[in-house]
């Protein structure tokens, strides 16, 4: 009986589609969904672990055949799965892909009506708004499908795990708690993002870029040629003073004397600035 409602459930994915996803891997829809059914349908009969387990492999595999069709149905049995799996945030998640896709044919209003009691009628729905544009929601570890983020997300009694990053890159880690007053109600939850993810091998999240020695300060080798410069060119500039305006030994700058001490004045302080830029 089960392997006729795969078909039969395949079938109707084949006539419903109303898109393909594009760049979506190719998905044999019949063995797929006669594949997922089957494994839903032990998880249904399995407990613990086991039923867990089987859930979420059923879920994976609708997942990738609503990706492939585009069709609402696939969406609907995955939120179903992820039901079955306890994973409530995903179960709502993929409620909300399959309504975007609905066709609002009677079976997808009946299980819409089913779908909304069992995933809102005892848990909060929490919508979270964020301060920019969210491109990753992950809620208690699971990743939302990005279709789904900015929906409301059903979320059980207790504290969950909630981290996002913003198209620009910035991150937000936090939790929210749900207590029994929010049970059955519908709650908004403000995100604020924080700064840009942190590059690999950067913690504190800030560019860093490669830097030439000597860059953080002055090194020892610039310290001693700028003062040996400075010194010898201010020895020389005393005796060429003394040369060129001495009264005992005037001797004015059109001199030969006078223009060799100026040349080299200006030859050695230009070495030594030469110099520290190059020991830079």
């Amino acid at each position: 009986m089960r392997r006729l409602a795969g078909s039969v459930l395949a079938l109707a994915l084949a006539i419903s589609a109303p898109r393909v996803a594009v760049g979506a891997p190719p998905v044999d829809v019949h063995a797929e969904t006669e594949a997922a059914e089957s494994e839903l349908e032990r998880a249904q009969a399995a407990a613990g672990e086991a039923r867990v387990s089987l859930a979420r492999a059923a879920a994976q595999r609708f997942e990738a055949i609503a990706r492939a069709t585009g069709a609402w149905l696939p969406a609907a049995r995955a939120s179903d799965a992820h039901l079955l799996a306890s994973n409530a945030p995903l179960a709502s998640a993929w409620y909300w892909v399959a309504t975007d896709v609905a066709d609002y044919s009677d079976a997808y209003l009946e299980w819409q009506r089913r779908a909304v009691d069992a995933l809102f009628a005892r848990r909060e729905a929490v919508s979270f708004r964020f301060s920019e544009p969210a491109k990753v929601l992950k809620v208690d570890g699971y990743a939302l499908p990005y279709d789904a983020i900015g929906r409301a997300v059903a979320l059980d009694l207790g504290d969950h795990q909630v981290s996002a990053v913003a198209e620009s890159g910035a991150t937000y880690d936090g939790r929210i708690p749900i207590t029994a007053g929010g049970l059955g109600k519908a709650s908004v939850f403000p995100i604020t993002f924080g700064e840009r993810a942190a590059s690999e091998g950067n913690p504190d999240g800030n560019p860093k870029y490669p830097r030439r020695p000597g860059e953080d300060g002055i090194s020892a080798l610039q310290i001693v040629t700028i003062v040996a410069t400075t010194t010898l060119a201010t020895g020389i500039a005393i005796g060429g003073g003394y040369l060129l305006l001495g009264g005992d030994n005037p001797r004015g700058i059109d001199t030969p004397q006078g223009a060799a001490i100026i040349t080299t004045e200006v030859v050695l302080i230009g070495a030594g600035v030469t110099i520290a830029i190059l020991s830079d």
